[in-house]
């Protein structure tokens, strides 16, 4: 994976985006990659055909306005291990809960064994966004806004540490959409995602910072340039940010795209969305808003976090990278 994450920083106007490592993961390579049969010349930065497919995690850091602000908080600090984690370790008595995460995502039995025989490949290298951000010319408690594109444990889980408030002086921002789903009173099942990350449900994580948790019901401005937009399906609250200034833009796009092969080709999905039509449907509508090239856009899941730009050519769409 990238060494030097935060040269991928991202100029836009006169505003800069640094992407803020936390570390990285690998799951088995979809299968679904090879019945749809695309080019993955351009994706060997983590599909590299090893088996593998290579996610990374982070967030990214934007100063504007007198505010600090920090869009997405990665998957914290390590939770009963030492920040290496392999899914074969899980408790097998929590087992059947990873097998039920499938079966929810609509998938058959056969999909759900081959998923359970992968976990040893499902390994997770994280907890370096404090260093990142140290690095980076940012103390913690200079952070005053984290912006959660949604409440999945990769991108929330620095908003506490030992139960404490990480950032003691922030403001952490959610949709109330999401607020409601994973911190309400009848919040989802998430074992599953236990196994697979080793780390407690979100409710549990985000307890000792609620007081802290701002909600937003509609399209808002955080800071100066800073604007969020409700891109639901992955989650009911998922949401990307807009960076703007002096005329141009840059999209922080959450899990409504995890890679560049969900904008090249739109059979392509991990299935890890709630609400799958929904999803599919937000995403398209997100690629032709950008597949003109105009705007730079990238993912805490891309690799080494780098923008790039979706481009049309002869009919076909392909992503650069810078």
């Amino acid at each position: 994976m990238d060494a030097d994450i935060a040269a991928n920083a991202l100029k836009v106007g006169d505003l800069t985006i640094t992407p803020i490592d936390d570390g990285w993961f690998t799951i088995p390579e979809p299968p679904q990659i090879k019945a749809i049969d695309p080019d993955l010349e351009p994706h060997r930065a983590y599909i590299p055909g090893d088996g593998l497919f290579y996610t990374q995690l982070g967030g990214f850091l934007v100063r504007t306005g007198g505010r600090v602000v920090l869009l997405d908080a990665g998957l914290g600090p390590p939770c009963g291990h030492c920040g290496d984690y392999c899914a074969a370790d899980a408790d097998p008595a929590i087992l059947g809960a990873f097998d039920d995460m499938w079966r929810r995502f609509g998938r058959d039995e056969d999909f759900v064994a081959m998923r359970r025989r992968g976990l040893k490949d499902t390994v997770i290298h994280h907890g370096r966004l404090e260093a990142s951000l140290r690095a980076a010319g940012v103390a913690p408690e200079e952070v005053t806004d984290v912006v959660l594109s949604h409440l999945h444990c990769d991108h929330m889980g620095w908003v506490t540490r030992d139960d404490k408030p990480f950032f003691q002086h922030a403001d952490v921002w959610v949709h109330e959409a999401d607020a409601a789903h994973f911190l309400g009173d009848n919040p989802p099942d998430e074992t599953g995602t236990k196994v697979m990350f080793g780390v407690e449900p979100a409710g549990v994580r985000m307890a000792g910072a609620l007081g802290q948790i701002r909600t937003f019901d509609r399209d808002i401005t955080i800071a100066p340039g800073i604007d969020m937009r409700h891109a639901p399906g992955h989650t009911p609250g998922s949401a990307i940010a807009i960076v703007s200034s002096q005329g141009q833009r840059a999209m922080l796009l959450g899990d409504v795209i995890h890679c560049p092969l969900e904008m090249t080709n739109v059979e392509f999905s991990l299935m890890a969305d709630l609400d799958k039509d929904l999803a599919h449907r937000t995403k398209l509508n997100l690629i032709r808003e950008i597949e003109d090239g105009a705007v730079h856009v990238a993912s805490p899941h891309f690799p080494g976090m780098k923008f790039g730009r979706l481009m049309q050519a002869q009919g076909k769409r392909y992503f650069t990278y810078g």
